[in-house]
This record gives structure tokens, C-alpha cells and sequence, in this order.
């Protein structure tokens, strides 16, 4: 495969178990119950010495809410795939598109809202209509043309708004007036 525009550039494949690199190839690895299996291409980052870091990048939380017109909030991690510390990825631009399927994506073309993560990976969304929206991101190299993390996933709630119902005003029936001859 390719992780470039043009299709000149190699690709390394790897696996995430959980978001965490499982430190073992993927022929090795024993899988649990409820374990959650990420499989990611990357550019293989050029030639060294002049390669570059890529990483492997997950939202820390995989689904948030947030309301209309409100603030969703998102943390993108990720670990450099040969050497798993996790760290915050800055720079990124986070993209929300429109969740219509399974096979839904959100990229630069599609999306309905954008953010850049900061130091902390930390970006912050709006949404003005309710529904349910898919999140991604990408950060291009200093090339311009190659992404250095792999396409992270998660998905935004955006309930719609529940008005209270208003109170029917209520008439208080009166007596009429009572007039006494003289």
C-alpha cells in the first residue's frame, strides 16, 4: 500500500490491542474477551537517517456527548510504533462529520466541524445541529503530502434539545357580583 498522494511511498502495518501496542507480532498475541483490535497502515516515514516519526493515534475517549451549540472536547494520543510510550499529539486537525452507517468517515471534505489539538492533544468542537457525528484526524508532515498518524476513530452525540412544555394559563372562575335591593 501507499500513504502518500502519489503512491510512491511504503506503507508499515501495524496492530493496536486496546490502544496499547501489544509488544508482540500479531501471529503471537493470545486475545481476550472484549479485547478491542486496531489493525493501521503508516507511512513508513522516509529513509533514515532522515525518516521521520509516525505514530499510531486514538481518541482517549472513544465517544462523547456534548449538546447543541455546546463543547465537545476531545483528547488524541497515540505512540510512536517503535516506542510505545503514550503521548499527546499536537498539531492535529480534528475533523466531525455526519454519522450516517458503519462506514461512516469523517475527513476534510466531509466535515461539519474541524479543530486543532494543542500541546496536550486537546481540541475543542461545536456542533449547531443534534446528531450523531464521526470524528477522525489527520496531521500532514512538513512534506505537505504524507499523514504522520494513522486515522484515529470516535463518534460525537449531540442530543436534541428537550423543551419543557409550557403551562396552559388556567382561568380562575369568579362569582358573579351579587346585588342586594334596597
Amino acid at each position: 500500500g501507499s500513504a502518500s498522494s502519489d503512491a510512491l511511498d511504503g506503507v508499515n502495518w501495524g496492530y493496536a490491542v486496546n490502544n496499547t501496542d501489544p509488544g508482540v507480532g500479531m501471529g503471537s498475541y493470545s486475545l481476550k474477551n472484549n479485547d478491542a483490535v486496531t489493525i493501521y497502515g503508516l507511512w513508513d516515514g522516509g529513509t533514515w537517517p532522515n525518516n521521520v516519526e509516525t505514530n499510531y493515534s486514538y481518541f482517549e475517549n472513544d465517544t462523547v456527548s456534548t449538546t447543541v451549540s455546546g463543547k465537545a472536547t476531545v483528547t488524541l494520543k497515540g505512540f510512536y510504533i517503535y516506542n510505545p510510550i503514550v503521548k499527546a499529539i499536537s498539531k492535529a486537525t480534528v475533523v466531525a462529520a455526519k454519522y450516517e452507517n458503519e462506514a461512516s468517515t469523517a475527513t476534510k471534505d466531509t466535515a461539519v466541524a474541524t479543530a486543532q489539538t494543542d500541546n496536550n492533544g486537546v481540541a475543542t468542537l461545536s456542533f449547531d445541529k443534534a446528531g450523531t457525528y464521526v470524528l477522525s484526524a489527520y496531521r500532514l508532515d512538513s512534506d505537505g503530502k504524507h499523514s504522520n498518524i494513522s486515522r484515529p476513530y470516535g463518534i460525537v452525540k449531540v442530543p436534541a434539545a428537550v423543551t419543557a412544555p409550557t403551562a396552559t394559563p388556567t382561568v380562575t372562575p369568579t362569582a358573579a357580583p351579587t346585588v342586594t335591593p334596597t
